[in-house]
């Protein structure tokens, strides 16, 4: 019988469950990044040497987001209802399958197809994935470590994706699908996720009864939870603005070299993922880290400012650094906070939050790409560090709440036989 305060070991996942959705959230995140490198030479073997190259290339990677935000929370709220471990297999299946069937892709219309139905199936992932964690989850700082694994295996995957992709693309067979375009990554992908489906299944043990660390959400934290998603696509609207403005403007404009910008990103990826590894690590208390919010949007649209008005690739990987580090600490906080909320509708709630972190990447990007063309080589940095600075006012202002959340949340209820 499971005493109050700490939940039945059966609860708990063990280590081969969880390093399952390790596998299967770095898979994911690395097919996104296997289609950029190449992106080009499929629109052109299926279009020929059309003029919109790369529009369609953009439009290939906005597809694949927008299915990933429209799907996410209904994945999510699936898997309130029937449980985690069917909805991960089932998209971990049909992800292989859209990966497998680029096979047999020859046009523009059907590249646009696998890439939507790669999105839609992605989208049970991390969110389900997640919230399978917050539902077994014997203390908060469990949980917090735990799904900051998760958000390091989708950093891993993001990084590695594209250089995966080359490797793959040079070992494997050509002229299979597309014309002339690989096919060895896309098989690669489709492997590894039908692996990993089948190592869920086999491992995963669903949470008996209620979660061990619920915080039922009050019609008055209804508007809390409005907030914590606007800042979450706040903060991934920042992200993708300087993505795409550092990547735009230090080449076009500052010069650099296609390797100073690979390495600035790099170095950005590299310093999400220690910021995380340190932030909910036990050498920080997880119900404490909403203190973090203001001062991690503060120091973010510090980090920006810098970045509108350096020149040079030192000066710029400061810059990359400070945004890098501060961006690191905000995302998987509000994260963190938003699971925290959702009492026993983790799927529903988690899946929103991929939802408003994917539309705002891709508003992000859009919007770089716009402003860097209308206003000039600092604008985008500058209107990112206005974004930041408001929200850091809107962060300071729901810290009350989100304290009193922390003293709830460490009241865990006893979970039933």
């Amino acid at each position: 019988m499971a005493t109050e305060g700490r939940p039945a070991l059966a609860a708990c996942p063990n280590s081969w469950a969880l390093a399952g959705l390790i596998v299967a959230t770095f898979t994911i995140s690395s097919s996104f990044g296997l289609i950029l490198p190449i992106a080009p030479q499929l629109v052109r073997a299926a279009e020929g040497q059309s003029a919109a190259v790369a529009m369609h290339a953009g439009g290939l990677t906005a597809v694949y987001m927008l299915a990933v935000a429209l799907f996410a929370p209904m994945w999510g709220r699936l898997s309130d209802r029937h449980g985690r471990r069917v909805i991960i297999v089932v998209g971990l299946a049909g992800f292989a399958l859209s990966m497998a069937a680029f096979g047999f892709v020859r046009t523009l219309p059907q590249l646009y197809l696998e890439r939507s139905a790669s999105g839609l199936f992605a989208a049970a992932i991390a969110p389900v994935a997640a919230a399978f964690v917050a539902d077994a989850a014997p203390s908060g700082q469990w949980r917090a470590s735990r799904m900051a694994w998760l958000n390091m295996a989708s950093i891993a995957g993001f990084v590695l994706g594209p250089s995966l992709s080359v490797w793959t693309s040079a070992s494997g067979r050509p002229s299979i699908g597309l014309a002339g375009a690989a096919f060895g990554p896309f098989a690669a992908a489709a492997a590894v996720a039908l692996i990993s489906a089948s190592w869920i299944w086999l491992t995963m043990r669903r949470p008996h009864g209620a979660p061990a660390l619920v915080a039922e959400p009050t019609a008055r934290d209804g508007a809390l939870t409005n907030v914590l998603l606007t800042l979450t696509f706040a903060a991934a609207a920042i992200v993708g603005v300087f993505e795409v403005s550092v990547s735009l403007r230090s080449g076009r404009l500052a010069g650099a070299s296609q390797g100073e910008i690979a390495a600035m990103f790099a170095v950005c990826s590299l310093v999400m993922f220690v910021t995380q590894a340190v932030l909910f690590s036990p050498l920080v208390r997880a119900e404490s880290t909403w203190r973090y919010l203001a001062p991690g949007f503060g120091l973010l649209s510090a980090g920006l400012l810098l970045a509108s008005s350096v020149a040079g690739f030192a000066p710029e990987m400061t810059a990359v650094s400070v945004v890098a580090a501060s961006a690191g600490a905000v995302s998987p906080t509000l994260a963190y906070w938003l699971s925290a909320h959702a009492g026993t509708r983790q799927g529903a709630q988690l899946g929103r939050q991929t939802a408003a972190a994917s539309l705002g990447q891709a508003a992000g990007a859009a919007a770089g790409g716009w402003l860097l063309a209308w206003l000039g080589g600092g604008a985008p940095f500058l209107w990112s560090a206005g974004l930041a600075a408001a929200s850091a006012v809107v962060a300071l202002l729901i810290a009350p709440r989100l304290g009193a959340l922390s003293t709830a949340s460490t009241r865990p209820k006893p979970t039933p036989m």
